[in-house]
């Protein structure tokens, strides 16, 4: 009997989706044929060290500039693609035109910040950018209490608080 789920064995094996597959009323059948097509790219050879992690959420990134200043009014949002204990890569909208930052990362009142050297970027489609580094040393705890990401974009703090509700 089957369970109507799909693993990524079966997935990769699955030759590619037939047309009248993709004009399917099911929206569940347009899903399974983008989950079966991302599976099918993500298998070929890692040549990276350490493993990364899918991290689809939000980091704060302060600019550094080359003398070490901390240039907090030039700091920005970013949505985070995938982390490893090396370093992050992330998408953002506009180029960074620096080469370390430091990124704060928010996990419910632990806030953790690590300086970066931002070594990559590139344009991902759409008018985002990808961009990546290695990290190379935590930042100092007076960094660790940047501005959360929600005061970054001027949202007031009753916004983000779980406990506090919204009228």
């Amino acid at each position: 009997m089957s369970t109507g789920l799909i693993t990524p064995r079966d997935a990769i094996a699955t030759d590619p989706p037939a047309r009248h597959e993709l004009a399917a009323p099911d929206p569940r059948a347009h899903v399974h044929t983008v989950i079966r097509l991302l599976l099918q790219r993500t298998t070929g050879v890692e040549r990276r060290r350490e493993r990364r992690y899918p991290f689809p959420h939000l980091v704060t990134l302060v600019p550094v500039a080359p003398d070490g200043a901390h240039l907090n009014n030039e700091t920005i949002v970013v949505v985070g693609k995938q982390l490893s204990v090396g370093g992050l890569s992330f998408y953002h909208r506009q180029p960074i035109p620096y080469r370390r930052a430091v990124v704060v990362f928010e996990v419910g009142s632990h806030r953790t910040a690590l300086l970066m050297d931002l070594n990559w970027c590139r344009f991902a489609r759409r008018g985002w950018y990808e961009n990546g580094g290695r990290f190379l040393q935590a930042a100092s705890t007076q960094m660790a209490q940047a501005r959360s990401t929600d005061e970054v974009h001027g949202w007031p703090a009753e916004y983000s608080s779980p406990t506090k509700k919204i009228t």
